[in-house]
């Protein structure tokens, strides 16, 4: 090997790019035509450049296909994370309730109370107000103390106020129940010493008579 090898090997990589000069790339065109020692190594020096872009296009293949399947795993947790949002949201809708608001339903116009020949009390409910899901009962005594049912045993003059409910999935998709009456006992047995029937309105406080005892 003489110094114009050496010249020529120092070259070889920046020919083997194509980035030497025109008159360097002649110079070491005409060597490696007579010098087998310059040509293997310029052949080695191909090998190793055609290795190193299959490895550099092998490993962007593998980061595409890592980025697509972690946008599939990201979007099959997103779906799944929407659908477990949308069944708690609705659950929770379907097992919470608020109170029918007296102004709000025109409980003035829909809700009534009725005394049957026997003394039995009916909660008799019309059209928007007969979509309520349960009435939940408050009463009072004659000085307006709130008290239990067992006051119904004695003499005083009790209150009896009812608020309806209905569940909160109904209130979103404004469930309204048109052209239909709802009839049911206010209570399981006459109660006799009741005096009065309201619409207790649980959102306001505020008692509204339906019924009062002539």
């Amino acid at each position: 090997m003489n110094k114009k090898c050496d010249i020529i090997k120092d070259l070889l990589p920046l020919y083997a790019e194509n980035m030497c000069s025109s008159d360097s790339r002649q110079m070491v065109a005409e060597h490696i035509a007579e010098c087998e020692s310059c040509r293997n190594e310029l052949k080695k020096i191909n090998t190793d450049v055609a290795i190193q872009a299959d490895s550099d296009v092998s490993m962007f293949k593998r980061i595409k296909k890592r980025a697509r399947i972690e946008k599939v795993v990201i979007s099959i947790v997103s779906i799944v994370f929407i659908c477990t949002a949308m069944f708690m949201t609705v659950f929770i809708l379907s097992n919470t309730t608020n109170s029918m608001n007296y102004e709000k339903y025109n409980m003035e116009k829909y809700v009534k109370v009725e005394e049957d020949a026997d003394g039995k009390l009916w909660l008799c409910t019309y059209d928007q107000a007969s979509s309520y899901d349960f009435a939940y009962p408050t009463v009072w005594d004659s000085d307006g103390n709130e008290i239990g049912d067992e006051a119904f045993n004695n003499d005083e003059k009790d209150c009896y106020g009812v608020t309806l409910y209905r569940f909160r999935i109904n209130d979103i998709f404004k469930v309204v129940v048109p052209s239909q009456e709802k009839r049911t006992p206010l209570l399981n047995t006459n109660k006799t010493n009741i005096q009065s029937v309201v619409y207790y309105d649980a959102k306001t406080g505020e008692k509204h008579t339906l019924w009062e005892r002539g």
